[in-house]
């Protein structure tokens, strides 16, 4: 069977599905263009896990507003949490303690047990989390005062040393720090945004590209993303209102 994807199609499937979404009991097919035959028939509505024909891979996205994500009372839910963080434990002044988490990552790859880096926007840190229950406090946590808004992080590995990439949206500067904290490379003027050399606007997302050195940064408030050396270069750049707005992250 083949798929033909047109304008007309798309939309149709698109109606298809909105009308499909507003009553979760109702079962719908989607048929192919060519020959009508069936596409996909999803007939469950909760996840199952081990069941291939459930509804596990078809997600409502919500829109998110603020510090609030609001859940329409029709979108779709996952069952089956095989772990969450404990907020419960910590008292509001402990490390472990979260109130904003704005990314996390797995690196237990890099750590060589179980591990999440996670970054906390509100609190203004970034902690790397063992999920064991018998280790409550973060086994690494990071928290300069001088830099406001992490809005996102990413562990590196360079040669033998561990590093940690923070892009912080409050204070516009993308920074790499050692595992002694200590700052080895920024990009960007801390607490001014700008978009000349050297500076961003309320980035959201930063990585390294391990086959070249270089950063690739989301520069949210300049509408681009862009790739800089480790001399502050910018050897890259995507660009435009008209062609990219307000990107958040980058792989």
């Amino acid at each position: 069977m083949r798929i033909k994807i047109t304008s007309n199609s798309l939309l149709s499937v698109l109606i298809l599905c909105a009308l499909s979404f507003s009553a979760l009991s109702q079962q719908w097919v989607v048929r192919s263009q060519d020959d009508g035959d069936p596409v996909f028939n999803p007939a469950r509505t909760s996840f199952e896990p081990g069941v291939t024909d459930s509804i596990a891979g078809i997600l409502q996205m919500t829109p998110i507003f603020h510090d609030t994500m609001h859940i329409a009372d029709d979108s779709w839910r996952l069952d089956g949490i095989e772990w969450q963080y404990d907020i419960e434990r910590y008292s509001t002044d402990d490390a472990g303690y979260l109130k904003h988490a704005s990314d996390v990552d797995d690196i237990t790859s890099f750590m060589g047990e179980p591990a999440y880096l996670i970054t906390d926007l509100n609190d203004n840190k970034v902690i790397i989390h063992n999920p064991d229950p018998s280790q409550p406090e973060p086994i690494w946590n990071l928290h300069k005062s001088a830099y406001a808004g992490p809005s996102d992080a990413d562990f590196l590995r360079e040669g033998e040393q561990n590093r940690v990439l923070v892009t912080y949206k409050t204070s516009h500067v993308v920074v790499k720090f050692s595992f002694g904290q200590n700052v080895l490379w920024s990009y960007g003027q801390l607490g001014t945004s700008g978009v000349g050399p050297n500076q961003l606007d309320s980035p959201s997302d930063a990585v390294k590209i391990d086959s070249t050195g270089e950063y690739l940064i989301a520069d949210t408030g300049n509408n681009r993303v862009i790739i800089v050396d480790e001399e502050k270069n910018i050897t890259w750049s995507f660009s435009g209102v008209d062609t990219l707005s307000a990107p958040v992250d980058v792989d």
